[in-house]
């Protein structure tokens, strides 16, 4: 592992590569309604399946929605969120980044989310 991944401190105050991290109002509202409507499309699909449907699409909603209150609740606090994690072995871009467990969870969560759609489309 140790040869894979670098424990790092970045303070990230724009979106991913630190895209408008100059203009921190705009991130901040940007990520702020994007939260929202996650938020909102998870409530929606909670409020209208039974308990057993939908599991992974509801799994892969609520991880995407906690991970981007976490990244919402630290650039409100703090003005950036804290990155920590970066790869040392990969494609030259994934590289240049650094993550955070928000940003892992937001990740797993479209993954979950793009496997149940794939799926929802093979049943038809």
């Amino acid at each position: 592992m140790k040869d894979f991944v670098i424990l790092s401190n970045t303070k990230n105050g724009g979106f991913a590569c630190n895209a408008f991290e100059k203009d921190r109002k705009l991130v901040r509202t940007v990520t702020a309604a994007a939260t929202g409507t996650v938020a909102g499309v998870l409530s929606t699909t909670l409020a209208l399946t039974g308990s057993g449907e939908k599991k992974l699409r509801k799994a892969g909603l609520s991880l995407l929605t906690g991970g981007a209150l976490g990244n919402l609740a630290d650039r409100l606090r703090d003005g950036y969120v804290t990155d920590f994690v970066t790869f040392t072995k990969g494609p030259e871009k994934l590289t240049q980044l650094a993550f955070n467990t928000a940003d892992f969870s937001i990740f797993a969560g479209a993954i979950l989310i793009v496997i149940d759609e794939i799926l929802e489309k093979s049943d038809d």
